[in-house]
């Protein structure tokens, strides 16, 4: 398999213990990770491809379990089951040590993944992690529960055509398509995975204090000024549990904005990384 850090353009399937994840390597220089998030697989594409164009990473990005041609998800899922998928296809790049990027659901994993393999992790830039460690938690997980009934008694695709429509607004379809065409028939094909797997290991998922003491290396926390109490909790705990990160909250972007505001927070995240280039 190729692993040399020259320019690459083109999708493979990694094989790891137990599964296979589809992959693409773009790009040339030091290695960035961007971990997928939930209901949205294409939803990093967009700032993964200017990324890319600074002429200075090398960015991998990759299917989740269950999610393109990826192998089908497992059950129990858990975020350190994810974590640990995502240090599996690392190393089995022949990659040892890369910047990491995630987003909401996929902050989680990469929080686990800096915890569990700091090896791994040069630097970590997270946006608005989901609100399993804040005082709005258990208001966090009512909704949660909610969705997966609404989704018993109404089926998963017209529950998550709901949960967006919320999210963000009746022509999230429209908004979708334009930024990242062929999203919207991506996020109604793996409706399933975000109720059978997702919400679950979001909802098993924890985070504490002692955890976010082994996490060293430099830290980008970005968030939005307008994406609601739950995350400006999610904001104040961070930056009180990881004292050492650069916190960055864009006035008046919301929970999208790693999507809706993809060239802002691409300045943002390169220039983290140039200020702490691999050595």
């Amino acid at each position: 398999m190729d692993t040399e850090a020259g320019p690459y353009t083109g999708e493979r399937r990694v094989r790891l213990a137990d599964a296979e994840l589809e992959a693409t390597v773009s790009g040339v220089g030091e290695p960035v990770l961007v971990i997928p998030t939930a209901v949205n697989p294409y939803e990093l594409a967009p700032l993964a491809g200017l990324i890319i164009g600074s002429g200075r990473y090398r960015v991998i990005q990759y299917g989740r379990r269950g999610s393109g041609a990826s192998s089908p998800a497992e059950r129990p899922a858990t975020i350190d089951g994810e974590a640990a998928d995502a240090a599996a296809l690392l190393r089995s790049l022949g990659i040892a040590r890369t910047h990491v990027i995630g987003a909401s659901y996929s902050s989680a994993i990469a929080l686990a993944l800096a915890s569990a393999h700091p090896d791994l992790v040069a630097t970590l830039a997270v946006h608005e992690p989901p609100p399993m460690f804040v005082p709005a938690k258990e208001d966090f997980l009512a909704a949660n529960r909610s969705l997966l009934q609404s989704r018993d008694e109404r089926g998963a695709r017209a529950t998550l055509e709901a949960f967006e429509d919320r999210l963000d607004g009746p022509t999230w379809r429209e908004d979708l398509e334009r930024f990242t065409p062929g999203s919207v028939s991506a996020v109604e094909r793996e409706a399933d995975l975000f109720f059978d797997h997702d919400i679950p290991a979001l909802m098993s998922w924890r985070f504490d204090a002692e955890q976010a003491r082994t996490i060293e290396c430099p830290v980008l926390s970005l968030g939005g000024s307008g994406s609601g109490p739950w995350f400006a909790e999610v904001h104040t705990v961070l930056a009180e549990w990881l004292p050492h990160a650069l916190t960055v909250v864009l006035d008046g972007a919301d929970h999208s904005m790693m999507l809706n505001r993809a060239p802002q927070v691409a300045a943002l995240i390169t220039g983290f990384l140039g200020e702490h280039a691999m050595v």
